[in-house]
């Protein structure tokens, strides 16, 4: 596979994440059916898919406000997915000894963050 078309699965991998962690969260806080345990197994699955979620701890009430989140922490993911994606093609495609760096970063990365309490 070529690194444009890997890059462009990437990067779409990327957006659709974080759209449809969002209709799970809004569908998730529209019925109380979840248990506070699966509430925080889903926040730890959306911090682990969806890293710079973060940003959207600033959303209040203003609708606004919320979707320029929604939209600049998409982006922000779209980023990091394609920086990923061309890691891993590297490492698939040149040598398997560029898979290190990938590797040991999104294990140190989910480890703190399945780590929190």
């Amino acid at each position: 596979m070529r690194l444009s078309r890997f890059l462009v699965w990437s990067a779409l991998a990327g957006a659709v994440v974080p759209i449809a962690l969002e209709v799970l969260w809004w569908v998730t806080n529209r019925s109380q059916a979840l248990s506070l345990e699966a509430r925080i197994a889903l926040e730890k699955v959306t911090l682990v898919l969806w890293p710079t979620s973060f940003g959207m701890f600033a959303a209040t009430s203003d609708r606004t406000l919320a979707i320029s989140l929604l939209v600049l922490t998409t982006v922000g993911n779209v980023v990091l997915y394609s920086a990923i994606g061309v890691a891993l093609w590297y490492g698939v495609a040149r040598r398997k000894v560029y898979l290190i760096v990938p590797i040991a970063a999104l294990s140190t990365i989910w480890w703190w963050l399945l780590s929190m309490p």
